[in-house]
């Protein structure tokens, strides 16, 4: 039945009465009748090795991507190595490790240093006359 009181401008038709659905929650009245969906897949995720790492996480994602292990192994590995990396005991050893090398020190397994240089005898040998 529509509503029938008196109206002094013309609206249109009367919302009063008008059938609105069933409440069936507020996550569904959210999210709609299959739950949370994203606006579109995340294609520009970042792969292993396809950039230069900038994150912790990404270090350990590309070291594990030259490893040959089954998905089941490298996600368990990562979730271990990530969980040692919030550990702040084992960042305080870091730490102190890097420390006692010092500043000048040589880098781990000949590593190219930012000038482009390997490192050569005779910058060990003026760390030694310097300690």
């Amino acid at each position: 039945m529509p509503d029938t009181r008196i109206r002094l401008r013309d609206e249109g038709p009367s919302l009063l009465n008008v059938p609105t659905p069933v409440f069936q929650g507020p996550a569904h009245s959210l999210y709609g009748p299959r739950g949370p969906a994203r606006a579109a897949p995340d294609y520009r995720a970042r792969k292993p090795l396809s950039a230069p790492p900038e994150t912790v996480e990404h270090y350990i994602e590309d070291t594990l991507a030259r490893v040959d292990l089954s998905a089941r192994q490298r996600n368990a590995l990562k979730g271990e190595l990530m969980r040692t990396m919030h550990d702040i005991g084992f960042l305080r050893t870091l730490m102190d490790s890097a420390k006692a090398r010092g500043r000048g020190a040589r880098p781990p397994f000949g590593r190219m240093r930012e000038g482009g240089s390997r490192p050569s005898d005779h910058s060990s040998a003026a760390r030694r006359r310097t300690t």
